[in-house]
């Protein structure tokens, strides 16, 4: 039976490795642009990041300090996980525009394709992974409200605006999933029979106590998100940006409006600390 912690990163070394975690959030930004403006798979995405910590915690050979290693580490990043992935990866040529249209910084294919062959060593050529985004398919499913897409794209919302904060990263991608899952669900529902119901309860193997922990930490993230201690400004991060498009049903900006009304995140966390 496949773990769902296979090639999962092993997030106690981030710290003892001092790793910059703005070059993190920068780096995550720029993934979640061009899988966006390519139209790529939710997977290719999550992908991503799993081979961009496992990167950052394994190195010790590059420097990443170098805002131009930086970029060629994060289009590589990409090559490999739509490589993987995608039946149609854009081509280097994509990344190389980019990188010096937006980003001002002049890369070559070689150094693109050094870069790949760096990173499948570190991580032996394992890409398997099973991420949160597939969890979270699974637990909307067995909810009994599959075709209501909002529930599913706000927790989906949730778990990519958590991905910048490492604590919440630790947590299994099953309970990760189910944390945000739980909270989106809080929005629609106001009875806690139906937030987390029986189908939930019997196929995901969970009970509420066994993630709040991880609650906790997403309520305390969101919390930072929406004060802008994540971003100088919430609105013009990616993950908004992203929400806030039709096909995500405009997702951050319901969000913005729920917030507005009832507040409910912020007394939650007052209430369960």
């Amino acid at each position: 039976m496949l773990s769902e912690e296979i090639n999962s990163p092993n997030y106690s070394k981030f710290y003892y490795k001092k790793i910059n975690e703005k070059i993190r959030i920068t780096s995550i930004e720029f993934i979640s642009r061009i899988c966006y403006e390519f139209k790529l798979k939710e997977e290719s995405f999550y992908l991503n990041i799993n081979l961009l910590d496992r990167f950052l915690i394994e190195n010790n050979e590059i420097d990443l300090n170098n805002k131009k290693n930086i970029q060629i580490l994060n289009c590589a990043l990409i090559l490999i996980a739509t490589k993987y992935e995608e039946i149609y990866p854009p081509l280097i040529k994509d990344y190389i525009n980019i990188s010096k249209e937006f980003y001002h910084i002049l890369i070559n294919k070689d150094e693109i394709i050094k870069m790949e062959f760096n990173v499948l060593k570190l991580i032996n050529f394992e890409c398997l992974i099973v991420s949160s985004y597939f969890f979270l398919n699974r637990f909307h499913f067995i909810s009994g409200d599959f075709y209501d897409k909002k529930i599913f794209y706000l927790a989906q919302y949730f778990i990519e605006i958590c991905i910048y904060n490492i604590n919440f990263c630790k947590f299994k991608n099953s309970i990760k999933a189910a944390s945000c899952y739980y909270f989106a669900r809080k929005i629609f529902f106001e009875e806690e029979i139906f937030i987390w119901n029986s189908n939930l309860i019997f196929y995901s193997g969970y009970k509420k106590k066994d993630f709040n922990n991880c609650l906790l930490i997403l309520i305390n993230t969101l919390n930072k998100f929406y004060s802008n201690k994540i971003f100088k400004n919430y609105k013009k991060s990616e993950v908004y940006l992203k929400f806030n498009k039709n096909f995500y049903l405009n997702i951050s900006s319901f969000f913005d409006d729920f917030l507005e009304n009832k507040n409910l995140f912020f007394h939650y966390k007052k209430n369960n600390s």
